[in-house]
């Protein structure tokens, strides 16, 4: 990787995560005043196993990704991603898991038989709005150079935001999720009789199958701007979280007594300090009752501001209910304890009652 003398920057190793016939990587962060930028390149064999890769990727990113960082992906990843197929959905699944997109959708390798896009490049849409990308033949290979312009890659970043982790949840993933669960073979889980081993042998096909439809991903979300906290309330409630940990982990009733008389104090100091900051508001507005329903919507929240949680999902002609489906599970796994101790546990009851959920 080259870099401009005149730009700040410092390489990063990732010689072990490095594997031949697999992945190679390398790495750079970039100082661009009070910002910086992880620019990652990445090449993948063809003939190395496409699972592995997946992995080794996933662990450079959660090595590198840093909210306040701008990451920036590029390389030969050997994966057509002109054509919707299974590694190509498994590898933008990851991407998109960290809040990245592919933003080359034109071939970089043309040959005599074929016209692909192997090469690609990946940044963060959310925090980057103004570039451009063009093709470029250098004459030094049959792939095709990426040239990526940015324009101040650093604008979406002045809003006041931070960077929170949420799961990408989705009606398609939704279905797929279902999908899955439906196509397991749930008969091995019977075959034992400790009921700790049966729940462990469920969670782990249970859990890798929704870790696999519902990532992690890192989104920008807006921040409200408190005014009226201040220094020493942020140092009180610092205080009392150590305070509960303590009453928690003792079993001293002066202790607890003292935490919850600091906490009944707390709630005056910051009930009196909101009222004085919403007074000032008021009594420097021009316009005082627009103020004041500003305020208490603020407070007591609007109907515009409330998101609607989705408790059904159609799977074709059927109606899956997820608060039913919840209890389904929660119902077998409590009220089967005793049989399975007194290895009287049938296994065909249970393989129906996991079933069922897909008929709910």
């Amino acid at each position: 990787m080259l870099i401009k003398l005149n730009l700040e920057s410092d390489a990063i190793d990732l010689t072990q995560y490095c594997i031949e016939k697999v992945i190679e990587a390398c790495a750079v962060q970039i100082k661009v005043g009070f910002h910086s930028v992880i620019l990652l390149c990445i090449y993948r064999s063809p003939s190395g196993n496409f699972g592995e890769f997946v992995e080794q990727l996933d662990r450079i990113l959660k090595y590198l990704y840093k909210p306040k960082f701008e990451l920036i992906i590029c390389g030969d990843f050997n994966v057509n991603f002109l054509i919707d197929s299974s590694p190509v959905q498994q590898f933008i699944l990851l991407i998109q898991s960290y809040n990245l997109f592919h933003i080359v959708d034109f071939p970089t390798r043309t040959t005599k038989g074929s016209s692909t896009a192997i090469d690609s490049i990946f940044i963060d849409l959310s925090r980057i709005n103004l570039f451009q990308v063009l093709s470029l033949s250098n004459g030094l290979s049959d792939h095709e150079a990426q040239y990526l312009h940015l324009n101040n890659i650093f604008y979406c970043q002045s809003g006041n935001y931070s960077i929170v982790k949420k799961r990408l949840i989705t009606n398609s993933a939704v279905s797929t999720f279902i999908e899955l669960l439906k196509n397991e073979s749930w008969d091995y889980i019977f075959d034992y009789t400790d009921v700790n081993q049966t729940l462990n042998l469920f969670l782990n096909t249970f859990l890798l199958d929704f870790e696999s439809c519902f990532p992690y991903q890192y989104v920008a979300s807006n921040i409200s701007n408190n005014c009226w906290i201040t220094t020493g309330i942020r140092i009180s409630c610092k205080c009392k979280k150590f305070l509960y940990i303590m009453s928690k982990a003792s079993n001293c009733t002066k202790i607890k007594a003292h935490y919850i008389r600091y906490c009944y104090l707390l709630r005056k100091v910051i009930r009196k300090a909101k009222e004085m900051y919403y007074n000032d508001m008021i009594t420097s507005s021009a316009t005082k009752s627009k103020t004041s329903w500003n305020i208490i919507n603020s407070e007591i929240g609007t109907a515009s501001n409330k998101r609607y949680t989705q408790t059904e999902f159609n799977l074709g002609s059927k109606t899956i209910n997820v608060n039913q489906a919840a209890k389904t599970f929660n119902n077998y796994f409590i009220n089967s304890v005793a049989e399975l101790i007194t290895q009287d546990s049938n296994s065909e009851l249970a393989l129906s009652s996991l079933r069922g959920i897909i008929s709910l």
